[in-house]
């Protein structure tokens, strides 16, 4: 089972650890933190990948012995990443300190813990207007490839044989 509390805090605390700026989730109604800050937001929950999916039975001779099942598949997840500012050059150098975490910096960390980056896209202009200025915004998204395994232990069903011929 992907565990997506324990993937989004390793990213987010590593990111963070990484930039010192705060990282919050996107579209929340709460009081944003100072600029520049980052949002996240995952966009793609499990996309199964074609091929990565194996079932493993571990069998043992005893009889009377549970069965073991274990499923794992690699499936991948997006997750867009936004740094906000309200100049242009603090936005843009933000956004591109994040690249770098996830292709260079940050990669060995992840894939420690199972989370490998498959592709960062490249970053583009998300400005918004706010009533009457400019929230300067740049961003993208980053692909990346988990681990899902499920196990699964079935009792092992012993029917005894009824027809007995005397």
């Amino acid at each position: 089972m992907i565990d997506y509390v324990t993937i989004r805090n390793k990213i987010v605390s590593g990111l963070y650890k990484h930039l010192n700026h705060p990282i919050v989730p996107a579209d929340q109604t709460a009081n944003r933190p100072p600029y520049p800050f980052v949002t996240y937001k995952f966009v793609s929950l499990y996309t199964p990948e074609t091929g990565f999916k194996s079932i493993h039975q571990q069998n043992d001779l005893n009889p009377d012995a549970d069965i073991t099942q274990v499923y794992t598949e690699q499936p991948t997840m997006v997750l867009s990443l936004t740094a906000i500012s309200k100049q242009d050059i603090d936005s843009a150098d933000l956004a591109q300190r994040i690249r770098d975490w996830f292709t260079i910096q940050g990669y060995d960390y992840l894939k420690e813990l199972n989370i490998v980056v498959v592709e960062a896209t490249a970053i583009n202009d998300r400005s918004t207007l706010m009533i009457d200025e400019y929230e300067v915004k740049y961003g993208f998204d980053v692909r990346i490839r988990v681990l899902d395994k499920v196990t699964l232990t079935k009792s092992r069903i012993v029917i005894a044989n009824t027809n007995r011929v005397e």
